[in-house]
């Protein structure tokens, strides 16, 4: 048992101290670096204001207007995307027909987009060009189509899987 317990020390160990060494001390820095006024961080000054900065903060009105603007955002957007997400996981584990379609219809642009590429500029423009985005496109309907056939055929029990 204490050579099992020695192991599991020395396994995690390293893993631990990564994760202080990346994620907590920099947000315990953080902390405190908000609660001073630092004129410049190498050689500079630090000056403890205490909680100040923070009403400073929340008397500032671009600040109080961003964080209104940021929490519709995350809580519609995270209501919506959270909402939707469990919605289609209930549908795909449930009995839902042609779910074989439904998940190349969810999935499929997101694999398209992934397997091909844009410029990523916004413009529309394919990493392969427009004719090969358009023969991949093509090729993306037919397996729809396919999957739709599929389920059909399925649903009949013409077909034995």
């Amino acid at each position: 048992m204490k050579a099992s317990r020695r192991m599991l020390v020395l396994f995690l160990a390293p893993a631990i101290l990564s994760y202080a060494f990346i994620y907590v001390y920099p947000t315990l820095q953080t902390i405190y670096f908000s609660f001073n006024r630092v004129t410049a961080f190498a050689g500079g000054t630090i000056e403890f204001r205490g909680l100040r900065n923070y009403t400073e903060l929340l008397r500032n009105p671009l600040f109080l207007d961003t964080f209104r603007v940021f929490l519709k955002w995350w809580l519609v957007g995270g209501v919506a995307l959270f909402g939707g997400a469990f919605l289609f996981t209930l549908l795909f584990m449930s009995g839902i027909r042609f779910k074989r379609f439904w998940r190349i219809v969810l999935y499929g642009p997101n694999i398209y987009r992934l397997a091909f590429g844009t410029t990523g500029e916004g413009t529309g423009e394919f990493a392969l060009g427009k004719a090969a985005a358009g023969a991949c496109l093509l090729l993306m309907l037919v397996i729809v189509v396919a999957a739709l056939i599929s389920q059909l055929l399925k649903q009949r029990k013409e077909v034995e899987y």
